[in-house]
Formats: C-alpha cells, sequence, structure tokens
C-alpha cells in the first residue's frame, strides 16, 4: 500500500514538472513570438521611415531643382571671377605683325618682349600676334578675320605697336593709324637714323622698316621681296612708354 502511495506521489510530481516545463516552454515561445514581433514593427518603421526621407528628397530636388543648379552656377562663377582678379596679369604690351610669315613663336615673342621691357613676368604680360594676314592668304574670310581684329583693337584703344607691308601702312596712316615717331623719341633720338630705313609721310616719320630692325630681322619677318615690311606706334596705344622701349629693343 506504501508503495502504491509512493508511486502515485512520484507520478504527480512527474506530471507538475511536465506541466511546468511545458508553461515555461510556452513563455518562452510567447517572448520569442512577442521579440519578433517587436523587431519586424521596428524594420517596417525603419523601411518607412527612409521611404519617406527619399520621397520628401525627390519632391524637394523636383521643387527646388532649378534654384538649387543657379545657386551652384552663381557660386562657380564666383570662384572664377575671383581667381581671375587674384591671378590676373597686368598687360604691358600688345603687338601686331601682321603678313609677317615668321617662323618664330608668338609665345617666344611674348617672352622676349617681356625681357626686354624688363618685367616680372609673374606680375606683367605680354601679346604678339604674328599670325594675322591681310594679303598673303589664298582665304578671305581669314583676310577679313584679320582686319576685324586690327580694327576692332584699335578702335578700344588695346594696340601698341603694329607692323605690316609698306603699302598697308601707308593706306591705313590715311585715318590717322599711326604716331609721329619724332615725337615721341624726339628727332636726335630714333633707334634707327638712316632716312632710307625711315616711313616718312608728309614730314611726319610714322615707321620704320623692318629689314632696320635686327630683332624682327633675326624673326625671319616679312622676307617678301616685292614689299617691305614697316612698324610704327599706334596713336592711342594704351602703353606708349612700353611701345618706345620695345621699338629700341628691336632696333639693337
Amino acid at each position: 500500500m506504501g508503495e502504491d502511495t509512493a508511486i502515485s506521489d512520484k507520478g504527480c510530481q512527474d506530471m507538475n514538472n511536465t506541466h511546468t516545463k511545458s508553461s515555461n516552454n510556452k513563455s518562452r515561445n510567447n517572448k520569442s513570438r512577442n521579440n519578433n514581433g517587436n523587431i519586424s514593427s521596428d524594420s517596417k518603421s525603419r523601411n518607412i521611415n527612409n521611404r519617406n526621407i527619399k520621397n520628401s528628397l525627390v519632391y524637394f530636388w523636383v521643387d527646388y531643382k532649378w534654384l538649387i543648379m543657379a545657386g551652384l552656377v552663381m557660386a562657380a562663377l564666383a570662384v572664377y571671377l575671383l581667381l581671375t582678379a587674384v591671378l590676373k596679369k597686368d598687360s604691358a604690351l600688345y603687338v601686331m605683325l601682321i603678313d609677317a610669315h615668321t617662323p618664330v613663336s608668338e609665345s617666344s615673342m611674348e617672352s622676349d618682349a617681356l625681357k626686354a621691357l624688363e618685367l616680372d613676368p609673374g606680375q606683367y604680360s605680354t601679346q604678339v600676334l604674328n599670325s594675322l594676314m591681310f594679303t598673303d592668304t589664298d582665304s578671305g574670310n581669314y583676310a577679313m578675320s584679320s582686319l576685324s581684329r586690327f580694327m576692332a583693337d584699335i578702335g578700344s584703344g588695346k594696340l601698341d605697336v603694329c607692323a605690316m607691308r609698306e603699302d598697308d601702312f601707308i593706306k591705313y596712316d590715311e585715318s590717322g593709324t599711326w604716331a609721329d615717331l619724332k615725337e615721341l623719341f624726339g628727332e636726335e633720338d630714333l633707334p634707327v637714323q638712316d632716312e632710307n630705313d625711315l616711313l616718312i609721310v608728309d614730314g611726319r616719320v610714322i615707321g620704320i622698316y623692318t629689314d632696320a630692325l635686327p630683332a624682327l630681322e633675326g624673326y625671319e619677318c616679312y622676307p617678301q621681296e616685292d614689299c617691305r615690311g614697316a612698324v610704327g606706334i599706334v596713336y592711342n596705344a594704351p602703353d606708349q612708354d612700353n611701345a618706345v622701349r620695345y621699338l629700341r629693343y628691336l632696333s639693337e
């Protein structure tokens, strides 16, 4: 009888343990499901937030893209203007050698001009154009383009020194293009003294023949045999002092 009671108590204990384990398992499962539910809910919330942010950015771009682009353009322009102002060099001399037919590059001539004027290349610049043509070209368009450039730069007061064929040089003197070199240098101080090397019109020395200037001869300018070249200073040259110094350099 005692054994039956013990067995019965043991069976009850086992059932209680089994029930307890089952309850614990259910509780853990419920917690796991709750945790999974919370994670899933958080994930959905994050996805919704991300979509909302993306949609907001899209709407913002659609509504304000032109203002943004205009702002970027203005900022880029401001930076460009600032750099231009900081890095800009002062122009010391502007020279045109028209119909020159020289093999020497423009940059080489510009460098020589800076050295001749004894100017700092970090602060000053010179411009020498030696490829323009009025007559010695088969391209009528190029001749017209060269002439337009010549007239525009004289009219705007940019050009200092210019050389061209003698017949063209005299033609443009009819409109008072060239300064009288006697007034700029003084009659006794002209860089060339031989009258045969000076282009004189009505008592005015408007130019010097290029074959009398060693520097231009060294550049192999104006090799044409049918017409001599002449160089002079424009009447409204903005850098007249440097133009005078440049002609002296050409004569040395």
